[in-house]
């Protein structure tokens, strides 16, 4: 009996081993019941190895081997279409940069950008060529051609030896004669009438008014100019506190507030050689060595500086044009 059961027992797992293997079925990942095992994945895929990418095809960025006026290098000098070439242009002593080109193979015009000695442009799909051109630069403009001068004064003739300063000061706006026409070349000229003539130079700029100086009123027709040049450093005033605006000027004073004007540049010179370089005032002998050691001043038919004799209108003109026609 026992055995009959037992038998029975193994027939029966026998037939549930072979209805489990039957009907193995699975779930895929996406829900979906799949008959049959399960694929096998394996969990440590073989390594493909790196992967190399395929190197881009380059064209050749030509350049001159000689251009008149200057140099042109670029980087890189082989590109691949659509990156980015930097051209450096670099002109020789007296040139500048007048314009750089890039043609491509086909002749066809490539856009470059930039200024100066910098430019770059967009590599095309094919070789190319940079040029540039330089041009010559001329060390000085040429000056301006001044307009003709219709002589406006009765007392200036072409003949006299301050015709020609007369003809600057007039042209340049620095000096005008009288309500009568006449420049006046030899009357003195006052302190105040040189303030007037550096005030117009520098276009007469604002001036707050400040009480400086006791022989200065607001109501002066010279009070803004005497006022600007105090304030810019050019006049001082006397030792009594005056600004002395009446006063006619002496050569050694003149070239003193042009000198202050330019800003008290160091002269190179240290000796004043003129018989009478000894009548020079301490204060003013920085200023004439500046002006005569750049021909501003110069000395009389005897050789003088003559620094304490007043100044003529004529001479103060003469100065002006030996200053302002220089700068």
């Amino acid at each position: 009996m026992m055995k009959r059961i037992l038998a029975l027992l193994l027939a029966v797992v026998m037939c549930a081993g072979l209805a489990i293997t039957a009907s193995a079925d699975y779930i895929d990942d996406n829900g979906n019941i799949r008959p049959g095992d399960r694929p096998s994945v394996n969990p440590n895929p073989p390594d493909p190895g790196p992967v190399t990418p395929p190197t881009p095809t380059t064209y050749k960025v030509n350049t001159p081997a000689d251009v008149e006026g200057g140099k042109i290098t670029v980087s890189p000098t082989s590109a691949a279409k659509g990156s980015t070439v930097t051209i450096t242009v670099t002109p020789d002593e007296g040139y500048e940069v007048e314009g750089v080109t890039v043609t491509d193979a086909n002749g066809n015009a490539v856009t470059v950008t930039g200024s100066g000695s910098s430019y770059s442009f967009t590599m095309p799909g094919c070789s190319v060529t940079v040029g540039a051109t330089f041009k010559k630069v001329d060390d000085k403009p040429d000056p301006p051609t001044p307009p003709v001068w219709d002589n406006p004064f009765s007392d200036v003739r072409e003949s006299d030896w301050f015709y020609d300063a007369v003809k600057y000061v007039n042209q340049n706006g620095l000096m005008v004669g009288d309500k009568n026409g006449r420049f006046n070349p030899r009357s003195n000229l006052t302190r105040a009438e040189f303030a007037q003539i550096l005030y117009k130079k520098e276009g007469s700029p604002s001036v707050t008014w400040t009480a400086k100086f006791p022989d200065v009123k607001e109501s002066d027709w010279f009070a803004k100019q005497i006022i600007w040049a105090a304030n810019e450093g050019i006049l001082a005033g006397y030792a009594n506190g005056k600004a002395g605006p009446n006063d006619h000027i002496t050569r050694e004073q003149l070239v003193s507030l042009l000198w202050r004007y330019e800003g008290k540049p160091a002269p190179t010179m240290t000796t004043l050689n003129f018989p009478d370089a000894n009548k020079v005032s301490k204060y003013a002998k920085e200023a004439m060595l500046w002006a005569v050691e750049n021909e501003i001043l110069k000395g009389d038919a005897n050789g003088r500086l003559n620094p304490q004799n007043k100044t003529m209108r004529s001479e103060a003109a003469q100065m002006l044009m030996n200053y302002f026609s220089k700068k």
